[in-house]
Order: C-alpha cells, then sequence, then structure tokens
C-alpha cells in the first residue's frame, strides 16, 4: 500500500529545534485531530498516538494512507 509521509522539523516561535516535543496532528481546521492512523514506517505497523514525539533531532516523521492538508501544534 503506497503511504503518504509528514516530515517536519519541529521548532518553537524563536525558531529554536524543539527535540522530544509533543505534537499533536490537526486536520486542515486546525482544530480536530487528525482521524486517519499514522503510523511510524512505510509499511505501517502500530498507528502511533494523536499526540505523537518528535524525535531526538526535532524530527517528526509520519506516514498516513491518505495525502491530506494537516496541522501540526
Amino acid at each position: 500500500m503506497a503511504r503518504s509521509v509528514l516530515n517536519a522539523l519541529v521548532v518553537d516561535s524563536a525558531g529554536n529545534v524543539q527535540a522530544g516535543a509533543l505534537v499533536t496532528v490537526y486536520e486542515a481546521d486546525g482544530a480536530t485531530p487528525l482521524i486517519q492512523s499514522m503510523y511510524s514506517t512505510l509499511t505501517g505497523g502500530s498507528p502511533l498516538a494523536n499526540p505523537t514525539v518528535a524525535n531526538n533531532i526535532g524530527r517528526l516523521v509520519l506516514y498516513a494512507a491518505t495525502a491530506q492538508r494537516v496541522i501540526i501544534k
């Protein structure tokens, strides 16, 4: 199954990288948490929680079955 990827660097309002930040992924409206499942690998596996955590260098990499616009906070 083809999956879409979200690959983002998580920064604060001053532009500082936020390693280990707790991040919530929202639908395009910015208020509704993402409805579809997110995965940490291209092949799927167990769904990630939402909110999820950026890695140790502030990178957030998520895979989903369907491409769509999202908001991360």
